[in-house]
This record gives C-alpha cells, structure tokens and sequence, in this order.
C-alpha cells in the first residue's frame, strides 16, 4: 500500500529539520509556489508548532491569529510538512520552499477565548 496523505506522497521525515503546519493544498512538485496571477510567489506559507505539535499564530497579529483559528475549524486539510525556510509573509508566517507532506496534522485544542460557542 502507498503511504499518502490525501491522495499525495508522504515523504520520509528529516529529524534534522523543523516541521510546520501547512492548512490547505498546494502542488507539492512545483518548488516555488505561485501566486494568483501565475507569478511565482514569495513561498508557501506555513505555522509553526510548539513542542506539543500545536499550531503558532504569529506575534503580535490577533488577525493571523483568528484567521489561524478559522482556517483549523474548516474542512481544508492539514499537513505536516517540511521545507526549506526562505523568508516571513506578510502575516509574519514562515515561507518556505521545497515542501514535502510528512503527515497528517489532526487534532487541536482550541484556547477558551477563541473556542466556539457550544451550541455550534
């Protein structure tokens, strides 16, 4: 059986390297990403985790960090991957390039300031 995670390649995990949180698909063969206009972009934005594999808004962005939350209440899947770190976007995320899946990301406690409401 192949090992994949929806439907794409898992790749061998370097314990040299960082791993990030990647919300939403992208085309791993393309090693740049490339923006809405067809122009390569800046790189594919990602999150970083702490040490218990939980998502990073990043500092000082209260905007970053809700969208962060809505994007991991949503439907889009949720990568672990690893790349090559090339620069910080415009929400203060990393960038990288060369990004392979490593797994799948699955589970989040939302904090109680954040969470939803019950009845949701």
């Amino acid at each position: 059986m192949k090992n994949e995670a929806e439907g794409l390649p898992i790749a061998e995990w370097d314990l040299g390297k960082p791993v990030y949180l990647r919300i939403g698909r992208w085309n791993p063969a393309q090693p740049r990403p490339r923006n809405a206009r067809g122009a390569k972009g800046a790189g594919l934005s990602v999150y970083d985790l702490d040490g218990d594999g939980q998502p990073i808004a990043p500092a000082n962005s209260k905007w970053a960090e809700i969208d962060m939350q809505n994007r991991l209440r949503g439907a889009e899947p949720k990568f672990l991957v690893q790349g090559e770190w090339i620069g910080v976007g415009h929400d203060g995320e990393p960038l990288l390039e060369n990004v392979r899946i490593v797994g799948l990301w699955e589970s989040y406690i939302f904090p109680t300031s954040l969470a939803p409401p019950e009845n949701c």
